[in-house]
C-alpha cells in the first residue's frame, strides 16, 4: 500500500485505516505496509504509545528565548528557508515544521487554515513529535529511520493524526553528518502530493547549507579575534559548542589536553554574559597563569570565546606551597574566582568586604589571609551583631588600632550593625591612618548588590566594598569537606575522638553529597552531634541525619542515569542519529534505547 502518482488517495486512506486497526488489535504487521512504516509502528507498540492521542502537548519547559546553542544556531539557519517555502506553498493549507534532534517543534509556519488544524492536533513550537512522544508522524519518524519519509492518512500510529499526511526529512549537520533536527510539511491527506518528497529532501539540505554558512562565518569571526589577540601570549578561540578550536603557536606549547576540559565550564558560563571575565587556574604542568575569557558576538548571539593565558607575574603567587588556605582548596575550580580576587587584595591599603551565605566560612577566610599577608601581626575581630553601640565600636576599634607591627581588624557581621554604630564606623573608616590596621569585614548575603536595600547605610557599604569577594556556598565547593570535618574535629573534646580512623568513607561520601543549606556551620554541627551520640566511634552514616542520607542515595541513581544517557547519545552521535545502529552498538534493543531516552526526558 504505497502512494503514487494517479493512487486513489481516500481508498488508499480506508485500505490504511483497516490494516492499522488490524495491527493494533493483533500486534501483527499486515502484509502491504512499507518497511518503514512497519517499523515505526513496531516502535510505537513496544514505547506503549496510546493509538487514541488526539493532540500533542507543548512543554511547560519550553521557551524560545532560553534555547539550547544547537536548537538556537538550527532555528537561526531554518529562518529563511522556512520563509521561502512559505511564499512557494502559500494556499496550499500546508504547515512548515522544523524540530530539534528530540522531535520538539521549533518552527510551525503557514497559511491561517493550515496553522489553524496544526494548532489543534499540537503540530506547535514547544510540542514534542518524536516516536518516543507521538508515535510514528513525519518528524519523527524521519528522526528515528534517518531518512526523509511520507506518513500517508492511517500509516500514522495515532488516530489523531489519520487525517494528515506528513512529509518529513531529517538535517544533518554539513561537518559531522549528526542528525540536528527535521523539517516536515503536514496537511489535509486528500492534498497528498508526489512532490513533497524531494521538496522535504531538498529543504533539509537547504537547511544544513545554512548551517554551513553560520559555522563559517563563526570560524572567521573567532580566527579574527584569535590574531588580535597576538602571538606574544597563549591564546585559542572556541567555538559556542565547544566543538571547534583554534589556538596560536604559544598555546599549543602551553596548554595540554586536560587543560580544554577544565577551561571549558569556564568559557561556557562566561558567554552566557557579554563582559570578558578574569580568572586564575593551575594548568597540567603545575603552573598557575591568569585567564582573560573574551565572548564573542555576531548578530545579537553568542558565536564563541577567545581564552587569553597570561603568566603569573605576583612573585607572591609563587609562594603557594608555603601559604596556608585551609579549609579551602585554592586548586578547585570552585573556589578558582573567590582566590583569584583574594590574592588581587592581599597587599590592598583598602578595605575588603568578605559576602556569602550564612555558615560558608567568611571569617575562615579573612583569618586565612591575614595569616598569608601579615604573618606575625596582631588579629583583632569585633562581632558587630549582638546590638554593639556606636560607644561600644568606637571603643573596641581604638583596642584593636592599638596593636603592633602589621595588625589586622576584623569586622564580622558588619550588615548587623545599627544605624548610629555604621555612621560612627564610617567616621572612622575615613579618618583612618594610612599606616593603621587593616581592615577586613564580613556580611551574609549572595553578593554585595544583595545588600543594598537592607539597612546597611549606602556610603558604608562603598566604603567596605572598595574590594570585595564573594565565598560560594558549601554545595559549590565539596572538595572542601574532607579538609573542613577534619578541622572541625580537631576542635572537639577529646573524650569524644576515636583512636584511629574518624569518618568512615561511606559517611564521608554522604557528606559531600549533601547540599548543606547551612553550609560549613551545619556541617561542624553534624559532626559534634554524631560524636556525641557515639563517643570514641569512627563517624558512620548510621550516625548522620535521615535528610543526609536521603539525599545521599539520590545521586548515585543520578549518575548512574548520566553515565547510560551519554553512552547512548554518544553511539547515536557516532552513527549520524541513526537508533538501529547505535542500539546494535550498545547491545540494546532499539525498544530499550527509546525508552530509556524517554524516560530521560521526563527527568
Amino acid at each position: 500500500m504505497t502512494f503514487r502518482p494517479g493512487t486513489d488517495v481516500v481508498r488508499l486512506a480506508k485500505e490504511l485505516s483497516s490494516a492499522r486497526e488490524r495491527f493494533l488489535a493483533s500486534g501483527n504487521v499486515p502484509a502491504g505496509i512499507r518497511p518503514v512504516i512497519a517499523e515505526s509502528w513496531q516502535r510505537s507498540l513496544e514505547l506503549g504509545i496510546a493509538a487514541d492521542q488526539t493532540s500533542r502537548p507543548v512543554s511547560a519547559h519550553f521557551d524560545s528565548r532560553q534555547l539550547s546553542e544547537v536548537r538556537h544556531g538550527l532555528l537561526e539557519a531554518s529562518f529563511a528557508v522556512v520563509q521561502r517555502l512559505a511564499v512557494g506553498l502559500a494556499g496550499s493549507e500546508t504547515a512548515i515544521l522544523v524540530a530539534d534532534a528530540d522531535g520538539t517543534v521549533l518552527v510551525a509556519h503557514g497559511d491561517a487554515g493550515a496553522m489553524r488544524a496544526a494548532e489543534r492536533l499540537g503540530a506547535v513550537a514547544g510540542a514534542s513529535w518524536s516516536e518516543m512522544e507521538a508515535g510514528t508522524s513525519g518528524i519523527g519518524t524521519a528522526l528515528a529511520a534517518g531518512e526523509a519519509v511520507q506518513v500517508v492518512a492511517a500509516e500514522h500510529y495515532c488516530e489523531g493524526y489519520c487525517s494528515l499526511t506528513c512529509t518529513g526529512a531529517p538535517i544533518r549537520h554539513p561537518f559531522t553528518g549528526q542528525v540536528v533536527g527535521a523539517i516536515s510539511f503536514a496537511g489535509d491527506y486528500r492534498q497528498t502530493g508526489t512532490l513533497l518528497l524531494p521538496l522535504a529532501r531538498e529543504s533539509a539540505l537547504a537547511i544544513a547549507t545554512e548551517i554551513r554558512e553560520h559555522v563559517l562565518r563563526d570560524d572567521q569571526l573567532l580566527l579574527r579575534a584569535l590574531t588580535e589577540a597576538g602571538e606574544h601570549q597563549a591564546a585559542y578561540a572556541v567555538d559556542r559548542l565547544g566543538n571547534r578550536t583554534i589556538l596560536n603557536r604559544a598555546a599549543s606549547f602551553e596548554i595540554g589536553p586536560a587543560d580544554y576540559a577544565n577551561l571549558w565550564p569556564l568559557v561556557r558560563r562566561a558567554m552566557a554574559t557579554p563582559e570578558a571575565r578574569r580568572q586564575e587556574l593551575r594548568l597540567e604542568n603545575r603552573r598557575w597563569v591568569r585567564l582573560q575569557i573574551r565572548p564573542l558576538e555576531a548578530l545579537g548571539g553568542p558565536v564563541g570565546a577567545v581564552v587569553i593565558l597570561t603568566g603569573d607575574r605576583s612573585p607572591a603567587r609563587h609562594a603557594l606551597a608555603d601559604e596556608d588556605w585551609a579549609p579551602f582548596r585554592v586548586d578547585a575550580e570552585a573556589t578558582s574566582a573567590m582566590m583569584l580576587a583574594v590574592r588581587d587584595v592581599m597587599q590592598a591599603r583598602s578595605p575588603v568586604l568578605i559576602v556569602g551565605e550564612a555558615g560558608t566560612g567568611k571569617s575562615a577566610l579573612a583569618m586565612a589571609m591575614h595569616r598569608n599577608s601579615r604573618p606575625g601581626g596582631s588579629l583583632a575581630v569585633i562581632d558587630c551583631a549582638g546590638g554593639l553601640t556606636a560607644a561600644g565600636l568606637v571603643a573596641e576599634w581604638k583596642l584593636a588600632a592599638s596593636g603592633a607591627g602589621q595588625s589586622t581588624v576584623l569586622l564580622e557581621r558588619v550588615d548587623e550593625l545599627g544605624l548610629e554604630a555604621q555612621a560612627a564606623l564610617l567616621a572612622h573608616l575615613d579618618d583612618r591612618d594610612t599606616a593603621g590596621p587593616r581592615v577586613l569585614a564580613t556580611a551574609t548575603g549572595e553578593s554585595v548588590e544583595s545588600l543594598r536595600g537592607r539597612s546597611v547605610r549606602s556610603e558604608l557599604l562603598d566604603r567596605l566594598a572598595a574590594s570585595a569577594i564573594l565565598v560560594p556556598p558549601l554545595r559549590d565547593r565539596r572538595d572542601d569537606i574532607p579538609e573542613i570535618a577534619r578541622r572541625s574535629l580537631d576542635g572537639v573534646s577529646a573524650s569524644l575522638l576515636p583512636m584511629g580512623e574518624r569518618i568512615q568513607p561511606e559517611a564521608m561520601q554522604a557528606l559531600q553529597r549533601y547540599e548543606w543549606p547551612g553550609n560549613v556551620r551545619q556541617l561542624q554541627n553534624v559532626l559534634r552531634r554524631a560524636l556525641e551520640v557515639r563517643p570514641r566511634k569512627a563517624i558512620h552514616t548510621t550516625g548522620l541525619p535521615p535528610e543526609i542520607l536521603a539525599q545521599a542515595a539520590m545521586p548515585s541513581r543520578g549518575r548512574i542515569e548520566r553515565i547510560e544517557h551519554e553512552a547512548i547519545l554518544a553511539a547515536l552521535a557516532e552513527s549520524g542519529g541513526n537508533v538501529t545502529l547505535a542500539s546494535k552498538q550498545l547491545g540494546l534493543s532499539r525498544a530499550t534505547v527509546y525508552r530509556r531516552l524517554r524516560a530521560a526526558r521526563g527527568r
